[in-house]
């Protein structure tokens, strides 16, 4: 939001006349607590895995980030959690029909990021081989979704 903005809000909402100066003092504040939030925010991430890997023995637990440089800030990249009871149920009744979310197809990195998914996912359930397996996304625009959906509906019944 540009200053000029900021000033016109301020009075028009809170009948307050500010210069720019308290504007750009405002502005540079908020900037720098928002800053510290995501800095905080990024270091209790981490205390949440390590969390997660205390309480789910078994669990999966992975983060990447990206550096520029050794001493630069992490960029968070992606966080992957699958929990051991899920495993184990995926590998005690499971079918062999896979549904991701669309969100992993998505962007500018959509090839990397799925790769990135599956190749982790698929020693977590035993997938390793490949054979008999059928991955769908709710991105499918096909007109036999419903047929595959009545499909695992009858078979999980079972």
């Amino acid at each position: 939001m540009k200053l000029r903005e900021i000033q016109g809000r301020v009075a028009s909402e809170m009948h307050v006349n500010v210069n720019m100066t308290k504007c750009r003092r405002a502005k540079k504040m908020l900037k720098d607590k928002l800053a510290g939030n995501f800095e905080e925010e990024f270091v209790v991430l981490w205390d949440y895995a390590d969390e997660l890997r205390l309480k789910n023995l078994g669990s999966t637990i992975k983060m990447a980030v990206n550096r520029v440089t050794y001493e630069s800030p992490p960029h968070f990249k992606w966080f992957y959690v699958c929990f051991e009871a899920l495993k184990r149920g995926w590998k005690e009744k499971c079918i062999l029909i896979l549904g991701l979310d669309g969100c992993l197809l998505k962007g500018l990195f959509k090839s990397e990021m799925f790769f990135a998914f599956l190749s982790i996912l698929t020693p977590d359930l035993g997938m390793e081989d490949g054979y008999g397996y059928t991955i769908i996304s709710d991105e499918q625009k096909d007109p036999l979704s419903p047929c595959l959906l009545y499909y695992m509906a009858y078979w999980t019944r079972s």
